[in-house]
């Protein structure tokens, strides 16, 4: 029987795609330089591909942000910019970035209903734990979680099985009483599946494939009901909540 329910944090209860898109193009525009018309686009695929190895402990989580902006900034000025310049210049980005925050417009409701069923609510995120907090309580969800785990406390991040072993000590939970909602295919229910989570992917804007076995939702608004057909199809009662 599911008791306790999990999420992703960036791009399940944060629109962090969207932060980041306005925080490049405010950026850009205050700082005078030339957008070719992809700069967003390019920043979060950048971003991506250096979070990985940030995720993985390759790299600091200063390294990766360093290696975005090396990567970035040619686009954007023209020319590149002094490694000692770096730390200055992603400040000023995160400056922007923070105060685009905002929640999915689904995700406060949900945890409130959730909470009130009484299903023990945590996250586990990829990130710099700081941050990460910052973020929701930014956002007002902070309050609403028993347990936030960050990668950055962690020897890695999703979608290695211990991150999500961790995340089911701290919620004091045994792995197959959890259910991890994400975004991501691989990081967040191929991670969680693995480790012996239950996982619904949450695919927003319908890209890609379904996945096996998984149960795939549009909007948060559809988990409390998922959560009920997961227990029916488990065989472990109808209610779909702990009593």
């Amino acid at each position: 029987m599911i008791t306790a329910v999990a999420f992703d944090l960036d791009g399940t209860l944060l629109d962090h795609d969207r932060a980041a898109r306005d925080a490049v193009r405010d950026w850009v525009a205050a700082r005078g330089w030339r957008d070719p018309g992809d700069a967003a686009a390019q920043w979060l695929r950048w971003e991506r591909e250096h979070s990985a190895a940030f995720t993985t402990g390759a790299i600091t989580f200063e390294e990766q942000r360093r290696r975005r902006l090396r990567a970035f900034l040619p686009l954007v000025t023209g020319a590149g910019v002094a490694e000692e310049d770096l730390d200055v210049l992603f400040a000023e980005y995160a400056t922007f970035y923070e105060s685009h925050w905002v929640a999915f417009d689904d995700a406060r409701a949900v945890l409130d209903d959730l909470a009130a069923a009484g299903y023990i609510l945590g996250v586990l995120t990829n990130g710099q734990r700081a941050q990460q907090v910052a973020k929701l309580a930014h956002i007002g969800l902070l309050d609403r979680f028993a347990v936030v785990v960050a990668s950055s406390e962690l020897p890695a991040g999703k979608p290695a099985p211990r991150a999500f072993t961790a995340l089911c000590q701290r919620l004091d939970t045994a792995p197959g009483s959890v259910m991890f909602v994400g975004d991501d295919p691989a990081a967040d229910v191929a991670g969680a599946r693995g480790a012996g989570l239950k996982a619904v992917l949450l695919n927003r804007d319908q890209v890609g494939r379904a996945l096996d076995g998984v149960a795939s939702i549009r909007s948060l608004t559809e988990l409390p009901a998922t959560l009920t057909d997961v227990d029916r199809a488990t065989g472990s009662g109808a209610a779909g909540c702990p009593t």
